[in-house]
């Protein structure tokens, strides 16, 4: 800022030094922003997974079958989605199938091909995968919980019909969906 001639203000110099210190702030910024919503998007999908597993264990301790489990209607506001035909829990709760973070299939463990409610509820697996419609989401990590102890993060892609496939009862590896680039959580 120059004073002695009488002009009061920033030189051009000045103020791109301003500007230029201010974008690397906001690049370095930015990601790290995106990477801890990321983190809390998944911590939060993660928690609700193993609430929604203590009602199934609760539910498997009342009835001796996983069979006939309905989660909490509270996950799909969407009313044109039913457990009978869909086995989809939108993540938070409340969200549907627009606003969603993550979506988790509750599925029978013998039978993909079927929800709890029509399966053999004799073992279930769910898969968290993130709804890659959102920009910071896309790329993030599915999770995979089954009540046989497998819980991973995974960067694979787990499609419907991955997770859909009719495997038999005895050739069953819910491992198999922690396969590659996977974490333990």
């Amino acid at each position: 800022m120059r004073t002695q001639m009488g002009y009061k203000g920033f030189t051009l110099l000045e103020l791109m030094v301003v500007v230029l210190t201010i974008v690397i702030l906001a690049s370095i910024a930015v990601p790290q922003y995106s990477q801890y919503v990321r983190k809390s998007q998944r911590a939060a999908a993660q928690s609700e997974m193993l609430r929604v597993a203590g009602d199934l264990e609760s539910w498997r301790s009342k009835t001796l079958t996983y069979k006939g489990f309905t989660p909490d209607i509270s996950y799909a506001s969407d009313t044109s989605i039913t457990t009978e035909t869909s086995s989809s829990l939108y993540f938070p709760k409340g969200s549907s199938s627009t606003t969603y973070k993550y979506k988790v299939a509750v599925l029978d463990g013998a039978d993909r091909s079927k929800s709890l409610t029509t399966g053999t509820g004799q073992t279930w697996i769910m898969v968290a995968q993130p709804n890659t419609s959102n920009s910071i989401l896309n790329s993030a990590s599915r999770l995979v919980l089954s009540n046989r102890g497998v819980r991973c993060l995974t960067d694979s892609v787990l499609t419907d019909a991955t997770l859909k496939t009719n495997i038999a009862t005895s050739s069953i590896d819910d491992s198999a969906l922690c396969s590659g680039n996977s974490l333990p959580w």
